[in-house]
């Protein structure tokens, strides 16, 4: 379940030619561990993703080619209830037949993915707590 793409492309525009520094992996894709999406070494930006089974060939560093570091968990699901509510979202996958079109959805925003993919379930506010 991916998610981190701004809804307003202005938002995403800094994150063209911006990427967060690449984490060793100190602990396993499990079920309910929330890491970086990415494309290779160097590549990370705003999406993330929640792992909704084990995913441990994540973990390695081949798993993200072209020569990628493993998928880092840095986050944790930390009650059944919480990953059963993350397993009834409607995210298609990007990369996945049917999936979102994360370039597009980047560039053209909210209004692009409601027409494109109505059913797709969206946050609207998020609150950091300290």
């Amino acid at each position: 379940m991916q998610f981190g793409i701004a809804g307003t492309p202005a938002q995403n525009k800094p994150w063209q030619s911006a990427t967060i520094a690449d984490d060793p992996v100190l602990t396993t894709n499990a079920a309910g561990t929330l890491s970086f999406a990415m494309a290779g070494a160097k590549s990370r930006t705003t999406e993330v993703f929640f792992n909704l089974g084990d995913n441990p060939l994540l973990n390695k560093a081949d798993s993200n080619p072209p020569n990628g570091p493993g998928f880092a968990p840095f986050g944790k699901i930390t009650s059944s209830a919480g990953l059963a509510v993350a397993r009834k979202i409607v995210n298609p996958t990007p990369g996945n037949e049917g999936g979102i079109d994360s370039d597009q959805y980047a560039r053209k925003g909210n209004k692009w993915l409601q027409k494109a993919y109505p059913n797709t379930t969206m946050i609207v506010a998020a609150t950091l707590l300290s």
